[in-house]
């Protein structure tokens, strides 16, 4: 998948730009001499006269600190239509760029071709290529069409096409809507799934989310599965942690002190079900009404999702530990845009940022959706989240003042 990097495709992005000294002063120059009066070219460009100067000289100096003055995609393609100079020249006198208002520096050559699913996960010129990506992703959303009905229908007669002789008969209902209880829960395995190709299980710490699972297998007509308990080597749990469980396994590979789980081995349920409805699932979001989507984002939320009331930040994120594969990481950044979509469809207002960590201890990628509507999530998400410790959190949670002021994407601002 082969991007264009260059100055054109950037406009519209949060990418900022330093322009070279000799090019800046020729520029508002030119400026100068067709507009007379700074104030003037202050209010094409769009900003406060006060700022110009920092605009014009490359610096600012607040708190007698000096910093380089960065100038954005929307006030380059004004500056561009002012002067009559073209893009192609500024291109050529780009000295810097920085990714948003706080992210990584760096000096490149533009114009530059990359093929997206080769460029290493690191590099300068990957974090552009994935704006640019994100850019002309974003309208293709809006085009997309949901398949005939709200509902997943399954006959008897369906049913016995796909069974084989040696294959036990497994029961599912034949009907199975699509509502607030089932987006819940599903919302909660996208997140937390655990099982394998033939399961359909989940896997958390909090014993809540585990046990209303279990009851929404009870009632797709599921025998009533076990709740196991997987430990690390070496923890002891207490015995208010063991009185939960059923059985008790030891895993090398378990990811914290110990988990709980619950599942069905079901092929059909798993393949004709819970796999049709997430091939289709931001068409089924898209066309249902707020409240199942806002019962999918709590349960997401349970499974994915971080409350931290003293930064007032609502995250739920998207990743991967071994970012090796390129294409699952644009899928993966994929489903996030279209998530975040959805959010903003009903005014949450949320954000996407990237995390990527490359440490000894770890090597993780992660696209996070920052919902930076409080208020809005207070209401209408958390009605439905019954998540002990992430309840504790929302009723900590007040409105961030700061929430009109952060850009709506913002990719590699952590862990470089």
């Amino acid at each position: 998948m082969k991007i264009e990097i260059t100055l054109k495709n950037l406009l519209g992005t949060p990418v900022m730009f330093y322009l070279e000294e000799n090019f800046r002063n020729k520029l508002f120059t030119k400026l100068k001499s067709k507009y007379k009066d700074w104030r003037v070219v202050a209010k094409h460009i769009g900003i406060d006269p006060r700022h110009l100067f920092g605009v014009r000289r490359g610096f600012e100096q607040p708190n007698n600190k000096k910093y380089k003055r960065f100038i954005s995609s929307r006030e380059i393609k004004t500056l561009s239509k002012l002067s009559k100079i073209n893009l192609k020249e500024f291109e050529k006198n780009i000295e810097t760029v920085k990714v948003g208002t706080s992210g990584r520096t760096f000096n490149l050559l533009l114009p530059k071709t990359t093929n997206i699913l080769e460029e290493d996960i690191s590099s300068k010129y990957r974090t552009l290529a994935e704006l640019i990506y994100i850019k002309k992703f974003k309208p293709k959303i809006k085009k997309s069409k949901i398949n005939k009905g709200k509902y997943f229908y399954l006959t008897n007669k369906q049913i016995s096409k796909i069974r084989n002789k040696n294959y036990k008969n497994k029961i599912i209902p034949e009907k199975i809507p699509f509502n607030e209880t089932f987006a819940k829960e599903f919302g909660k395995w996208i997140g937390d799934r655990c099982g394998g190709s033939r399961k359909v299980g989940v896997s958390n710490k909090e014993i809540e989310f585990i046990n209303s699972f279990k009851t929404f297998l009870i009632n797709l007509n599921q025998e009533s599965p076990k709740i196991t308990l997987t430990l690390k080597p070496n923890f002891k749990p207490s015995k208010g942690i063991i009185k939960n469980s059923d059985e008790i396994r030891i895993n090398k590979h378990q990811y914290g002190d110990y988990s709980y789980r619950t599942e069905v081995s079901n092929r059909i349920l798993k393949e004709y079900v819970f796999d049709k409805f997430e091939s289709n699932i931001f068409s089924l979001l898209k066309h249902s009404n707020p409240e199942i989507r806002y019962a999918f984002f709590a349960g997401l939320m349970e499974a994915e999702g971080s409350i931290d009331p003293d930064r007032k930040d609502i995250t739920i994120a998207f990743g991967t530990r071994y970012p090796d594969d390129n294409e699952k990481v644009i899928n993966t950044l994929k489903k996030a845009l279209l998530y975040n979509y959805l959010l903003n469809l009903d005014n949450f207002n949320s954000r996407i940022s990237r995390k990527y960590s490359n440490t000894k201890k770890s090597h993780i990628l992660k696209y996070d959706i920052r919902i930076k509507n409080i208020e809005k999530f207070k209401e209408e998400i958390a009605k439905f989240i019954t998540h002990p410790q992430k309840l504790k959190r929302i009723n900590k949670l007040v409105k961030s003042k700061q929430e009109e002021l952060q850009p709506e994407i913002s990719i590699g601002l952590v862990g470089h």
